[in-house]
């Protein structure tokens, strides 16, 4: 469909750049960047052969989907000019963290809006990304969106936009959870006497391997806990320790704190 154009041309615009080329949907030159660094422009410019600018107006009025990868702090002064120099039939979307579908609509004057939320693993395809779409996005729309998307790694699309909060609790936020863990069980294993180079290639294999397991088998977590929990073994007092000290209730409020703020975050654009 036509050509896209990145207003920010930061780590995750490049995630999507390199996906889009690497599954051939699109060709270098139906692809275009603005950034106002020119050292990135010229750097993205050479790696991929796109069209790169420092102006937005070049790629705001020869692009078909305009997708904007901003920091927060500077959406709404897109918004605006996307207003002023874009046309009603560009499909925008946002990949900008509490950007909701109100404040997209509501500040460029038309409701052809997808809003995104990936997370960190993106940026090597790894990804999980959900996103929901205002009105003016067609289902005959949401194919070439989805194949935008899935260059980062799986994509669920959300027919109501009060459930990309809590995806995002879950997952936007969920790498940090993940590396908190990875790093309490490096620094639990070193203090147990491993070396610290050991106890890292352990815990990371070991996650790799359990999700990949999961995975694979489709059987439910729980099935997998009680598999590796022999009666009366080391797992299970592990386990029992774990549980004492409410680790299920720590990630409950973990995660609805998250969700908490950023319901706060996307009612300021309200």
């Amino acid at each position: 469909m036509g050509k896209i154009g990145f207003i920010g041309g930061g780590v995750m615009a490049e995630a999507l750049i390199s996906g889009i080329l690497n599954s051939n949907s699109y060709k270098p030159n139906q692809i275009g960047v603005s950034d106002p660094l020119r050292v990135r422009v010229e750097e993205l410019e050479q790696k991929y052969g796109i069209e790169c600018s420092i102006d937005n107006q070049r790629v705001i009025e020869s692009s078909d989907i305009i997708i904007i990868a901003v920091k927060p702090q500077h959406i709404e002064n897109v918004l605006e000019e996307i207003k002023t120099l874009g046309k009603s039939t560009q499909i925008i979307i946002s990949i900008v963290a509490g950007a909701t579908l109100y404040l997209l609509a509501s500040k460029i004057g038309h409701n052809s809006v997808v809003r995104v939320m990936p997370n960190t693993p993106a940026q090597t395809s790894d990804g999980m990304i959900v996103w929901t779409a205002d009105k003016g996005i067609s289902q005959k729309h949401h194919p070439v969106i989805s194949n935008i998307l899935q260059s980062l790694g799986k994509e669920i699309y959300f027919e109501d936009e009060k459930y990309i909060d809590m995806a995002t609790a879950v997952s936007a936020s969920g790498p940090a959870y993940v590396a908190i863990m990875i790093e309490s069980l490096i620094d639990a294993g070193v203090y147990i006497g491993l070396p610290r180079e050991i106890s890292k290639t352990l815990v990371m294999e070991t996650f790799k391997g359990s999700v990949n397991y999961l995975d694979k088998t489709n059987i439910h977590p729980t099935k997998l806990r009680e598999s590796v929990s022999s009666p009366g073994g080391g797992t299970v007092e592990a386990i029992k320790s774990l549980e004492e000290n409410d680790i299920r209730a720590a990630f409950y409020k973990a995660i609805k704190a998250a969700y908490t703020k950023y319901q706060t975050l996307g009612e300021m654009h309200k």
